[in-house]
């Protein structure tokens, strides 16, 4: 009988690690090694529950076979590295011959308990959206409650500023954005909601900005590039708002995306702040690096456009 303290205590434990982890949890196919690492501290040679006659550690190969067999007999289940899985995982192993645990009924019971509460925070997990919540490099979070409002945040705004913006999380949130379940239903089907947002993401235009010590950012959004050229050239005549600015700029979105203008840059915004991670491919870095070396040697703005 497992005590209703022992219940609480493991409760906390298992939620706290879940929501800690939550942005690392990826549904996929492929057994990761941490998976590896964490199956064999159960079931390994010195695991709390160690395969009777095993006397080398379990393997990545062995693991994955088991979870082929198991994502081949059930299309329906998502591995997601936690103890659902390796439970699930050890089940098949031991049907096929590859396992053999040390078990008593105690261990029985709190493992089927500890089985229950993942679950419910799987479901969770899988409820949860990740425009529901998510934070920048500075830890600023941004909350979304569907996903119409994400994408227009989303595709109205600079490649470059998310890439900066977001460097630890733009794949995944990139990755929904575009090619989710979400994405495909939702923002390209040609209803009339949808037509607005793609009308939107190729008519705008930002003033981008950034400073070492205080705000960086946008600083103006336009619907067309001009409008957002000679806006950004009047602000660069504004001492008050160009006091410690690196880097003043345009940037285009959606189809417009290929046109941009450096209208202020310094060298350390070029030599420390630049990188490949801020740009579509090499070319775009090149084509930026090139621009911004002509400002810096005519102290001019300079437009420019991005091979397609």
């Amino acid at each position: 009988m497992i005590s209703k303290q022992i219940k609480l205590k493991l409760e906390n434990y298992i939620r706290k690690e879940i929501a800690r982890n939550r942005i690392k949890i990826m549904e996929g196919t492929k057994v990761p090694v941490s998976f590896v690492k964490y199956f064999n501290e159960f079931y390994g040679p010195s695991g709390l529950y160690p395969d009777r006659g095993r006397t080398s550690p379990i393997t990545k190969q062995e693991i994955q076979k088991a979870l082929d067999a198991l994502l081949k007999n059930r299309k329906e289940y998502s591995f997601m590295g936690d103890s659902v899985d390796r439970e699930e995982i050890r089940d098949v192993m031991m049907d096929m011959g590859m396992l053999n645990p040390n078990y008593d009924e105690n261990t029985s019971k709190l493992e089927s308990y500890i089985r229950k509460i993942v679950k419910e925070e799987r479901q969770k997990l899988r409820e949860a959206k990740i425009y529901n919540s998510f934070k920048d490099k500075y830890g600023n979070e941004y909350k979304f409650d569907n996903y119409l409002d994400f994408a227009k945040f989303w595709f109205n705004s600079p490649q470059k500023f998310l890439k900066s913006q977001f460097p630890d999380n733009f794949a995944d949130l990139q990755r929904y954005a575009t090619n989710s379940k979400e994405a495909r239903s939702k923002y390209v089907k040609e209803n009339t909601k949808q037509r607005n947002i793609v009308q939107e993401v190729q008519s705008r235009y930002f003033i981008s900005y950034y400073a070492r010590v205080g705000e960086h950012g946008e600083a103006g959004t336009y619907p067309d590039f001009n409008s957002a050229y000679r806006a950004a050239v009047a602000k660069s005549r504004n001492e008050d708002f160009m006091d410690g600015l690196d880097y003043l700029g345009v940037e285009g979105s959606g189809t417009n995306a290929n046109q941009f203008a450096i209208i202020y840059i310094n060298d350390f915004y070029v030599n420390n702040r630049l990188g490949s991670s801020d740009f579509d491919n090499k070319d775009a870095a090149n084509k930026f690096r090139t621009v911004a070396k002509k400002v810096l040697a005519t102290g001019r703005p300079v437009r420019s456009t991005y091979s397609n």
